[in-house]
Order: structure tokens, then C-alpha cells, then sequence
């Protein structure tokens, strides 16, 4: 009787130490990436093959992606002599829509944004515009909300001259601009101008939506103005269904909420409870493939069921071994974020030497490459350690019977 309890005891103690094992080997083994990193094929010769010399590429953020395409925005700096001083450099930003192969090839600008300084005794002009929002079409293509603005001053004579406006600007799915429609023109003289859109999505049937300046906007397919909204939401998310739910900020209780907004009669439901939980509302929240919404929150992906309320983490950023400001998703689910590589030497960056890489999360219902090298890395290994545990045990069992045989 004695030598089952102590069989069982060290078969309890055997299965214990297998799970610590389990427990320890997954917790060290968190750095291994889920991330598929693709080089993207724009060094400094190119640069200065598409934009001239002392152009460097300071940032690329992904916009859309649809398929094999993506649409990115490229900020550059342009190195120029200053003109109230005889040595250094000044640098001047430049803003770019391009589009690139998801493997990372074919590296295209598209439209760049105008940039325009010139100034001396007498006057000063600039001519800017600014990328401002974006949205993917139905059909793979992006619209681009762009705003400008001009002014012109002339010391002498007190001339002041100032023109403002936005743009929707029309990509078809190849990155050919279609058209570009001019929206202060088409709106009230209180609204207009210099417009940022906070929150910008392409409805299925082409309609486009956008909120700034407390107002929501709703241009047709053409970019003709349908609606214009007032309340101030701080963004939005149209999902699948067609749902809108709304983030708006409670200055009284000094917290985030959500509620559903009806888009026909511009009116929060405000019978429904918080649409997201509290802690995870973000500022960047896309519609989804496997859920109903995706929030990136607390340097995590998450995926949000609507109807039943269920949250679940999808992966966090330091399973990729990387952090990502900004993140898109293609059509069947995966993420894509762009990472930079900097040298740096005596402490100042050298703007030649920056590398691009496009890093790529699978869809999550799918087999996740790393997760899937994580668990078959623990099983082994667990295994191991149960097999040699045993073998302990049985040579250890065998002993006691030899020692008791022999007494």
C-alpha cells in the first residue's frame, strides 16, 4: 500500500514539473516574431532618381492595401543652403502619395504635395497642401483627403491674400489619379476650408464619410456633398453590417464612450450602453474580417465581437518584435505596418542609410508561422523533459526494489 502512495506521489510530482517546464519554456520563448519583415526596394539613389539630389526619405506610413498593392505616404527632407547663414544645411519636409508591391518591389510616387516658400524684403508666398485622411474604395482604389491652403503678403501695401480648400483626390486601383474634386466651393460659408478628416471610411455602395470640426460629412461616390452632420465625434467605425459606432469624449465625467450613430438621421442611439469596453476604445479602430471591429490598444491588436461583447487579443507588438504607429489590413485579414532601420554615427542620423521594411501579421484564423515554431519548440522540449523525468523515476522505482529485495 505504501509503494502505490509513493508511486502516485511521484507520478504527481512528475506532472507538476512538466507544467512548470511548459509554463517556463513559453514565457521564454515570447521574442520569437509572428511577423513576416519584407524589405522594401527604396534606397538613396532611387530617391534621388525620383525626387533630385539632397532628397532623403525621412518616413513611409501604409494608407491602404488591397491585394498585392498598397498605397503609402512618403515624408522626405530636402537639403538647401540657407540663405542668413554660410555654413550648415536647412530641411525642408515634402509629403508624397505612393504605391509598392507587398513583396516590397515597385516603388511608385503617385502625386506629391505641394511645397511651396519664397520670401525676401518685400513679400512672402507659400503655397502648401497637406494629406490630411484616406479611405480605400470599393474596388481597391483610395481617396485621399487633401487640404491647402495659399497666402501671399506684400509688406509695402499691407496685401494680405489667402486661399484655403480641400480636396478629395480619386485613385484608381493601379494608382492612376482619376479626379480631384474641390469640396469648400459645395459647402456653407461657416464650413469648409482647411478640413482634417479625423475619422475617413468608403462606404460598399462608394459613399464616402468623414468627421472634423464637429460635423460628420457625406459625399457621393463622384465627391458631390450629400450631408453634413452636427456633433462632435472624435472618430468612427463603420462596420460590415453597416453599423457606425462613434467615440465622443464626456467633458462631465471626463471619460471616453461609444455609441451607435444613426448616419440617415445624424443622431446618436443613446438607448444602447457603451458600444466598445472601456479599456478597449482607441483612436485607431478599423472594421474587421474575423470580428466585427479591430482596436489597437495597450501596444496590442484586438478583435471585438458587437453583439456579444466578447474581446479577444490577437497579438501583441512585441510578439513582432517591432512597435507600429500606423497599421492597415488587407481584405482577407492581415496587417501590414512599415518599420524603419537608422544608422546612426557620432550621435547624427544618417538620412542616407534609412532602411524600410514592410512587416506582415497573417489573418488571424490562419496558422501564425512563429506561434505555430513557438508550440511545436515547447512540445519537444516538453517532451523531452517528461522522458527523462520517467526514466528517473523508473530507475529509481527499480533501486528501491533491488535495495528491499536485498534486506
Amino acid at each position: 500500500m505504501f509503494r502505490k502512495i509513493k508511486f502516485m506521489f511521484l507520478i504527481i510530482v512528475l506532472m507538476l514539473m512538466l507544467m512548470i517546464s511548459v509554463v517556463i519554456l513559453s514565457s521564454c520563448d515570447r521574442n520569437i516574431s509572428i511577423a513576416k519583415q519584407i524589405p522594401i526596394e527604396l534606397n538613396q539613389s532611387l530617391i534621388e532618381q525620383i525626387l533630385g539630389e539632397n532628397q532623403f526619405a525621412a518616413n513611409i506610413a501604409p494608407l491602404t492595401v488591397n491585394e498585392d498593392t498598397m498605397f503609402v505616404h512618403l515624408r522626405t527632407q530636402e537639403r538647401v543652403r540657407p540663405r542668413d547663414r554660410a555654413s550648415g544645411f536647412d530641411y525642408v519636409d515634402g509629403q508624397h502619395i505612393a504605391k509598392i508591391n507587398v513583396d516590397g518591389t515597385d516603388f511608385r510616387i503617385l502625386r506629391t504635395m505641394k511645397n511651396e516658400v519664397r520670401n525676401d524684403s518685400e513679400s512672402e508666398f507659400f503655397h502648401i497642401e497637406i494629406l490630411t485622411g484616406s479611405a480605400q474604395r470599393p474596388d481597391g482604389g483610395m481617396v485621399a483627403l487633401i487640404a491647402e491652403e495659399e497666402v501671399y503678403v506684400e509688406f509695402s501695401t499691407d496685401l494680405f491674400e489667402r486661399k484655403i480648400d480641400t480636396y478629395l483626390v480619386f485613385f484608381a486601383p493601379d494608382g492612376v489619379i482619376e479626379r480631384e474634386v474641390p469640396l469648400t466651393r459645395q459647402l456653407p460659408h461657416d464650413v469648409g476650408g482647411l478640413m482634417f478628416g479625423k475619422s475617413m471610411q468608403v462606404l460598399d455602395d462608394g459613399r464616402i464619410v468623414f468627421s472634423d470640426m464637429g460635423k460628420v460629412f457625406v459625399f457621393s461616390p463622384n465627391g458631390n456633398v450629400e450631408r453634413v452632420f452636427e456633433i462632435e465625434l472624435e472618430s468612427f467605425v463603420i462596420v460590415e453590417d453597416g453599423r457606425m459606432v462613434a467615440t465622443l469624449f464626456n467633458f462631465d465625467k471626463w471619460e471616453w464612450y461609444t455609441r451607435y450613430f444613426d448616419l440617415n438621421t445624424g443622431l446618436l442611439i443613446e438607448s444602447d450602453e457603451n458600444v466598445i469596453p472601456r479599456e478597449y476604445r482607441s483612436g485607431l479602430m478599423f472594421p474587421g474580417v474575423s470580428y466585427d471591429l479591430y482596436s489597437v490598444a495597450f501596444e496590442s491588436v484586438y478583435g471585438i465581437d458587437l453583439d456579444s461583447g466578447k474581446v479577444k487579443r490577437l497579438f501583441r507588438w512585441a510578439d513582432a518584435d517591432t512597435q507600429a504607429q500606423e497599421v492597415v489590413m488587407s481584405e482577407i485579414g492581415a496587417f501590414y505596418f512599415i518599420g524603419v532601420q537608422e544608422t546612426e554615427i557620432d550621435g547624427e542620423i544618417q538620412l542616407a542609410q534609412r532602411e524600410f521594411s514592410l512587416f506582415r501579421i497573417p489573418e488571424v484564423n490562419s496558422e501564425v508561422s512563429g506561434v505555430s515554431v513557438k508550440i511545436t519548440n515547447i512540445l519537444i522540449v516538453s517532451i523531452v523533459i517528461t522522458a527523462i523525468l520517467l526514466l528517473i523515476l523508473i530507475v529509481v522505482t527499480r533501486r528501491s526494489k533491488v535495495a528491499k529485495n536485498t534486506i
